[in-house]
């Protein structure tokens, strides 16, 4: 079995997610103040919003469970990336391998930033679509994932279609 390309390409993937959202993330914060927005299109609003908690500030007030369940899963997504490189060769479960590398570079960023400043920055919110869309902001790491897991679900249903 042949690894060694995707022993690169997959990480350094991962690592392209987390440098983009920090960088985005960073811009975010010197260019728009805290609280503050930009409308951008008609149906896009760009902002600086702190979220303490989980998705909705779920658990805000309890930053060090928010911390901890960020890195616990932060590093089983990491292993079964890693589990997955070292199971699998090279050119195999192309869609899971680039799925696991959006998940791990978005969660490394929501991560980090929980770590070094105690919450994750969300700046993108939508001004149309489901009403419960529209009360949502979010970032970079937050689309990387959702990604990530939709290419996952795609190569789960497209092996089992294979049986």
């Amino acid at each position: 079995m042949k690894r060694n390309a995707d022993f690169l390409l997959y990480p350094a993937a991962a690592a392209v997610v987390f440098a983009a959202d920090q960088s985005f993330k960073k811009a975010v914060k010197k260019k728009i103040p805290a609280d503050g927005m930009v409308r951008v299109k008609d149906f896009v609003i760009l902002s600086n919003t702190k979220n303490g908690g989980f998705a909705c500030n779920a658990f805000e007030k309890d930053r060090k469970l928010v911390r901890t369940v960020t890195a616990a899963a932060t590093g089983t997504v990491a292993g079964v990336l890693s589990t997955t490189l070292a199971l699998t060769g090279s050119g195999e479960k192309k869609l899971r391998k680039a799925g696991l590398s959006l998940l791990t570079g978005g969660a490394l960023g929501n991560l980090a930033d929980r770590l070094r400043d105690g919450y994750v920055t969300d700046f993108v919110t939508f001004t149309k679509g489901p009403e419960k869309l529209t009360q949502l902001a979010f970032n970079t790491a937050d689309f990387s994932i959702f990604a990530g897991a939709i290419l996952i679900v795609i190569d789960e249903i497209l092996e089992k279609s294979d049986d």
